[in-house]
């Protein structure tokens, strides 16, 4: 009876033993699937328009039950500033156990949220035909974050700032400056003036655009930009001089271009673009 009983104690013992040993190895293989990266490289180079799932193909998983686990998704995408987002990826296996990995991915076209001009802010002490500041902004990475260009309008988040106030019934030139910043904290701010003169001009030229952007080291060709005119486009004397600092492609800033007709002091037509030279 005393060995049936030590049989008994021992039976126990090894079932428990066993029933830990199985509970061990089974926690070993449902850890979950392991994700890696090509090349284990984690910082993709990608351009605006590219769709991030695109990424996936760098991307692999596996599971010790499983195997190559083919259902690797993107769970979400969270911007940090300027031109980087983190990308969160997940793996599921037949289990249902989850694991995630991130990456950074670097926007390499990507030169922050633009400002357009919607006016000349080109003013006549007389003449209240023209009263509108107008500006709108657009961020193509998508204002809302997703990616998406078509939902990158932001123009409800700029500031329009005039230094010393802004005097509609006196004629003047006026420092001002409009700034934008998109939802994930980058900033672009352009400086301008604002004119206001004693008269309409005699004559007019009209522009197609009032801000322009380009590269270190770009030059436009101003002329492309006259949309229309009064007098002969020969007659038009594009100023890069006109102000306090003459445009120059190789410092990035703001800069203003004149299109006027006849002397400096002595326009019979004026207009004004905003050249913005990046980094």
């Amino acid at each position: 009876m005393r060995y049936f009983r030590w049989i008994v104690v021992i039976l126990a013992v090894a079932v428990t033993v066993l029933r830990i040993v199985l509970y061990i190895a089974k926690s070993d293989i449902d850890v979950g699937p392991t994700i890696s990266f090509k090349d284990n490289v984690d910082t993709f180079e990608v351009k605006c328009e590219d769709n991030l799932d695109d990424l996936l193909k760098y991307v692999s998983a596996y599971d010790p039950q499983d195997g190559k686990i083919e259902d690797v998704t993107i769970e979400k995408q969270y911007f940090l500033n300027d031109n980087k987002s983190r990308v969160t990826f997940v793996a599921i296996d037949s289990d249902n156990n989850i694991t995630k990995a991130t990456a950074k991915v670097v926007y390499t076209d990507y030169d922050g949220p633009k400002i357009s001009m919607n006016s000349p802010c080109i003013y006549f002490v007389n003449d209240d035909s023209k009263t509108d500041i107008s500006f709108s902004a657009y961020d193509k990475l998508g204002g809302g974050g997703d990616n998406n260009p078509e939902k990158g309008d932001i123009s409800n988040r700029i500031k329009l700032i005039v230094d010393n106030g802004f005097k509609r019934r006196v004629s003047g030139v006026y420092p001002a400056r409009a700034k934008v910043s998109n939802y994930y904290g980058t900033t672009r701010e352009v400086n301008f003036n604002i004119y206001v003169f004693p008269r309409p001009f005699k004559e007019t030229v009209e522009l197609s655009e009032y801000i322009i952007y380009c590269s270190k080291g770009e030059r436009p060709d101003f002329y492309k930009y006259i949309k229309s005119s009064s007098v002969n486009i020969g007659d038009i004397t594009v100023d890069e001089n006109y102000g306090n600092a003459p445009f120059d492609a190789n410092t990035p800033g703001c800069y203003e271009v004149i299109y006027r007709v006849g002397e400096k002091n002595n326009e019979t037509a004026f207009n004004r673009i905003v050249v913005v030279v990046g980094d």
